[in-house]
């Protein structure tokens, strides 16, 4: 025989709908079972039966036989079930929905569970559990539990939930199979399952065409990446005008002024540089192109890294790769020094210059 369902209606047709009172069913309903349907009569009312012949459950309505998947029910306006273990299982193996619930302002389908879950939907090529609302302040599916999870999802080929609107999270959003429930921090938290890839962090895409970038955190640090080799990284203000604008070969312009932190109490073993004139004239500028240039393919004016580290080593930094960078910005107090010793030498010039001048009047 096909296996069918104990549907919704037939456990409420089971006792009297104007009753507000709690009902305890068995585990198990069995149905009489029939090949032909007896007669229906007024003491017949009520009464539940299976078809074999069909695969059809049938209730008497006093003188019909009503097909229980075809009809409709009326509820009272307070109505409770408690069955011993699940509350309510129904399967459908047709192409129609197994439950499907409305409402004009309340919630279509409501499902609480102390310990375990309060609303669970399965479906092999549809939506496991579906909800819809037309008014603002009503709620299409609300799922509540006190231990465990209000609304589960979980899907093996699509989604294992899809919102075809607006989602508001009341509390906090936890993403990623490795969040436990008390490490979640923030209103959103993220977590990765395998460090360094990218598909673990955020993906941004473009509405119109497929570029794509990402953020992303691992063991390195904080990560943002743009998957395009001539994207920028580009930050705008409240009028949307750009105010930072990074190239894709790093190249980094802005509005406003860079002040690094430079206030004396931040700082400890204050001592004046020396031989900076001497030290400077060691060193060479170069005009140059970047190898791997992107968009930005210019000339660029320089110092070699590793001229400037054999001189002022602590200017030059060292990356995991072992490429070298300079601190331009460092090599300004040497300037000022500089420019002070020049000053000093231009003093002794004229100076000379005069004794010079007062002794040729001598002479003459």
């Amino acid at each position: 025989m096909k296996k069918t369902f104990i549907s919704l209606i037939i456990i409420l047709l089971a006792f009297d709908a104007n009753s507000q009172s709690s009902y305890i069913l068995p585990s198990a309903v069995v149905l009489p079972k029939f090949t032909t349907n007896p007669v229906c009569t007024v003491n017949e009312k009520g009464r539940l039966i299976f078809n074999t012949t069909i695969n059809k459950c049938y209730y008497c309505d006093g003188s019909t036989w009503i097909n229980m998947a075809a009809s409709g029910l009326v509820l009272p306006d307070s109505l409770r079930i408690n069955i011993p273990s699940t509350a309510l299982v129904v399967e459908n193996y047709s192409t129609g929905d197994a439950i499907r619930g409305k409402s004009d302002n309340g919630m279509g389908v409501f499902g609480r569970s102390n310990y375990s879950i309060g609303v669970q939907g399965y479906s092999i090529s549809n939506y496991g559990v579906y909800g819809g609302s037309n008014s603002e302040n009503s709620v299409g599916v609300y799922g509540g539990s006190a231990f465990g999870y209000g609304i589960r999802g979980n899907s093996v080929t699509n989604y294992s939930g899809y919102f075809d609107g607006k989602v508001k999270i009341g509390d906090r959003l936890a993403i990623g199979g490795n969040t436990l429930d008390n490490d979640v921090i923030g209103n959103i938290h993220i977590k990765g399952m395998n460090d360094g890839t990218w598909d673990q962090g955020i993906h941004l895409e473009s509405p119109t065409s497929s570029n794509y970038g990402g953020i992303l955190y691992d063991n390195d640090g904080m990560k943002f990446r743009n998957f395009q080799s001539d994207d920028e990284y580009i930050f705008r203000d409240y009028n949307n005008n750009t105010t930072v604008r990074i190239s894709p070969i790093g190249n980094i312009y802005l509005d406003g002024t860079v002040f690094p932190n430079s206030d004396i109490r931040l700082k400890r073993n204050i001592r004046p540089v020396s031989f900076s004139l001497k030290n400077l004239q060691k060193l060479k500028g170069y005009n140059y192109y970047w190898k791997e240039a992107k968009t930005d393919d210019d000339l660029q004016t320089g110092l070699i890294a590793q001229e400037v580290q054999a001189i002022f080593p602590e200017l030059v930094a060292t990356d995991e790769d072992g490429m070298l960078s300079v601190n331009y910005m460092g090599l300004i107090p040497h300037l000022v020094e500089a420019v002070k010793e020049l000053n000093e030498k231009n003093k002794k010039i004229e100076d000379l210059e005069l004794r010079i001048a007062k002794l040729e009047k001598l002479l003459n």
